[in-house]
């Protein structure tokens, strides 16, 4: 084939079938130095013995139709016309009707009306013309092996966009699945760890007050008592944490706001968890006049509770915490802040410090305890009552948590 048509070809995938001239004339000598003709012009042909051939061949895949007037009977262009319709929607080819030269040929407006893409030459032709007409066609032909080329990466890449879809739609489902289990195993475990760990400490606080009333433990006894307690306590809160985490996934965890003195409240959590501290001292300032909002006054307890155990986890030599209530009343915000002096979090960690189940990666706290649920409930309430949550924080020097909550209009 000549390189006018390379060009195009480079471009696009076909068959040699796809690029050949199906040649119809009325004899044998015709299509003979018709073939010849266009052979020594690069092109390849392929002569037809009749019009079911050339439709045969049309079928199998052609670049250019070649037919005489002569040849276009009117079952011959019934048969022309069926093949035309079975092509493919891009497929539109060439067909170049040589004519007797006669200018009221119906035979040839008949073509020109009917089977598409026609073009009309007149006999006799030149060869150069014949030549450059059929290069020309072939061009065309090309151009819409491109576009089908076109159309099936299209069409492949929605069959890919379509399974990629369907595999994401059954991996969500079976995530959805997953994590319904494991919410429901989750709430049921913490349900049935409850009960006897409930048990657990009644009878621990009872051989306490047993002990302090009648004596006789000795110190060694009384620190193991001391440590059951404390794995206890430290076990009950994972506990009411699984539960809150549950409540959450489940949307059950719902607050009842009733008016609430911020200031007030912090200082009565800080005096019940002081007593519990052996090397912490948590120092309380509040304004002298209420810091009133609307809150669930338990669900707050719980996130100053969180935050306390947080600064003290992340506090392990010790030392001051300072719990802050104030209030702003231009912009009418409760705010409660949370300070540590402490080990800190480094700055990469602080946008993943309320996810669930989030841990530091640090082996400098690999020590400390926890499942990474705290602060996320934190979030959780405070985000219910209409508030934020956020953290300030620098390794080795400490954290502050701050709380704000709309305050209670007047």
């Amino acid at each position: 084939m000549d390189e006018s048509v390379n060009d195009v070809t480079s471009t696009s995938t076909c068959s040699l079938n796809e690029q050949r001239i199906l040649l119809l004339m009325p004899t044998g000598k015709d299509a003979r130095l018709s073939q010849a003709f266009l052979a020594e012009a690069g092109l390849a042909c392929a002569v037809c013995s009749g019009i079911a051939d050339l439709c045969a061949g049309l079928d199998a895949g052609a670049g250019v139709l070649m037919v005489t007037e002569e040849t276009l009977t009117a079952e011959g262009m019934r048969q022309l016309r069926a093949a035309l319709a079975r092509q493919p929607a891009w497929s539109d080819v060439p067909i170049i009707v040589l004519t007797n030269g006669d200018a009221n040929s119906i035979i040839a407006a008949y073509a020109l009306e009917n089977l598409g893409n026609v073009l009309l030459l007149d006999r006799p032709v030149h060869i150069a013309t014949l030549v450059s007409t059929v290069r020309t066609a072939l061009r065309a032909r090309m151009r819409q092996y491109q576009i089908r080329e076109y159309l099936l990466e299209r069409e492949q890449d929605a069959l890919e966009r379509e399974r990629l879809y369907a595999a994401e739609q059954r991996a969500r489902a079976q995530a959805e699945i997953a994590l319904r289990t494991r919410d429901e195993f989750l709430s049921i475990a913490a349900h049935e760890l409850k009960t006897p760990l409930t048990t657990l400490m009644g009878n621990i606080d009872l051989i306490q007050r047993r002990a302090r009333r009648e004596g006789g433990l000795s110190e060694r006894d009384t620190r193991a008592i001391g440590v059951a307690t404390q794995q206890a306590r430290r076990l009950k809160q994972m506990i009411d944490s699984l539960l809150d985490l549950s409540r959450l996934e489940l949307g059950q965890l719902s607050i009842e706001p009733a008016p609430l003195d911020l200031g007030r409240m912090a200082r009565r959590v800080v005096d019940e968890v002081q007593p519990g501290l052996l090397h912490h001292n948590i120092s309380c300032h509040t304004p002298e006049t209420a810091v009133m909002i609307d809150g669930d006054e338990v669900r707050l307890e719980q996130v100053l509770q969180n935050l306390l155990q947080n600064a003290v986890r992340y506090s392990p030599n010790g030392g001051r915490i300072d719990v802050i209530v104030a209030a702003d009343e231009g912009a009418s915000v409760a705010s409660l802040h949370v300070r540590d002096h402490g080990i800190g979090i480094a700055a990469d960690a602080l946008a993943q410090l309320f996810e669930r189940f989030y841990r530091v990666p640090d082996t400098a706290i690999e020590h400390i305890h926890g499942v990474g649920i705290g602060l996320y409930v934190v979030k959780e309430i405070v985000t219910l009552h209409g508030g934020t949550v956020n953290v300030a924080s620098e390794a080795g020097v400490g954290s502050t948590f701050t709380v704000n909550l709309p305050l209670r209009p007047i």
